[in-house]
């Protein structure tokens, strides 16, 4: 049978700068290849720092690799929305779901990002409750489940789209064993059909449960492979699947508007200390033309030589512009830190439609505060831009 995963010669290098003694290389990755045939599962095991992290990044293309290549199905790896469209993604780090979306909205989020159909979506999630015990979790903000029950979440965001290849870190990090033994349950069952697995743990049980082979790495390297028990190949892909559906940009940016006004309500406060930085700004620029004197700044013409309608005509235009602009970058920020921009990215062809309502939203809230208070302002105090 094909391989559904091919790692080839793959190298990676990580530069850090020290603070004490300059610039440090770490060698995360050094000439790794494997392979995962279809309906088969391969575990790579080793201890923490062996590398398996950065493997299996590589390999979802979250991690460009110095050397070598990934290829699923036979297509190089070039960017994670490629490798998220054929490949379920399980992180090792507990920290891909939004906070404050229930665990029923981070998936809802995720099939609006891939385009899949609500009869569909409701169906998969029917399928995936049952094996991860959902029900009594979906309800309940990602922020107060546990460790656990966050990992079921993610397990189910991994198979909505019913991948013809998972990818697992770890995947029963923090389940109780029950759990733990339905999912292996599972994988075994998914291999049956056909479905290939490379699973990344460091525990002996769990290779032995899911895999028929397994390779232990160190230092980056693999230093031997063990066969765990007799292949059991699927009967299913014999040919690579089909090129999957792109997901219009009209359903990935609903999806993203819905994920953004549902995470603003959390933001109260944050809004309470923006307007506050306003006023902060308008009384800086007050006190500043006090200091220079009115009469010297020539603009003022046009505004009847009052100095402070014209700082907040200037002011309702910056905080247009630039609110938009910082919004967006610390969601990038935030994203990167917590892991759900690699979310974002492996789910959606098109990331920009999980930006855009952002941008759109704070641009917007932006220039009617700003216009509601420059309104506020003229109309108390007569001081009206001369036309």
């Amino acid at each position: 049978m094909g391989a559904a995963i091919e790692v080839s010669g793959v190298s990676k290098r990580f530069r850090r700068k020290d603070p004490f003694s300059g610039r440090v290389d770490v060698q995360a990755l050094s000439e790794v290849s494997l392979g995962v045939a279809r309906g088969s599962a391969l575990a790579v095991m080793g201890e923490n720092g062996a590398g398996k992290t950065t493997l299996a990044k590589v390999v979802m293309g979250l991690v460009t690799a110095d050397g070598g290549e990934a290829r699923l199905f036979g297509r190089a790896v070039r960017t994670p929305g490629e490798a998220g469209a054929v490949a379920g993604f399980v992180p090792g780090e507990d920290r891909s779901l939004f906070l404050r979306l229930s665990g029923l909205e981070n998936l809802r989020y995720e099939a609006g990002l891939r385009g899949i159909p609500a009869t569909a979506f409701s169906e998969r999630l029917r399928e995936l409750s049952e094996v991860f015990e959902l029900p009594g979790i979906l309800a309940t903000r990602a922020a107060d489940l546990s460790a656990g029950q966050r990992q079921r979440i993610g397990l189910a965001r991994a198979c909505l789209h019913d991948p013809a290849i998972l990818v697992l870190d770890e995947p029963s990090r923090s389940l109780d064993a029950r759990v733990s033994l339905r999912l292996w349950e599972f994988l075994r069952a998914e291999r049956l059909r056909g479905k290939a697995v490379l699973l990344f743990t460091h525990r002996r049980e769990e290779a032995e449960a899911v895999s028929d082979r397994a390779v232990v790495m160190k230092g980056g390297r693999i230093e031997r492979e063990e066969t765990l028990a007799e292949a059991r190949p699927g009967a299913g892909f014999q040919d690579p699947p089909p090129s999957p559906r792109r997901p219009s940009f009209a359903r990935a940016l609903l999806s993203g508007v819905r994920r953004s006004f549902l995470e603003d309500g959390g933001t109260l406060l944050s809004n309470a200390f923006w307007i506050l930085g306003i006023g902060a700004e308008l009384a800086s620029f007050f006190f500043l033309g006090r200091l220079v004197g009115e009469a010297r700044m020539m603009p003022l013409a046009s505004y009847g030589g009052r100095f402070f309608p014209f700082v907040f005509v200037w002011i309702l235009f910056q905080e247009m512009h630039a609110s938009a602009l910082y919004h967006v970058a610390a969601e990038v920020r935030s994203g990167q830190s917590t892991g759900t921009l690699e979310t974002v990215l492996l789910a959606s062809a098109r990331p920009l439609a999980a930006f855009l309502p952002s941008t759109l939203r704070s641009l917007a809230k932006s220039a009617l505060l700003s216009s509601v208070l420059f309104a506020v302002f003229c109309a108390a105090t007569g001081a009206v831009p001369a036309p």
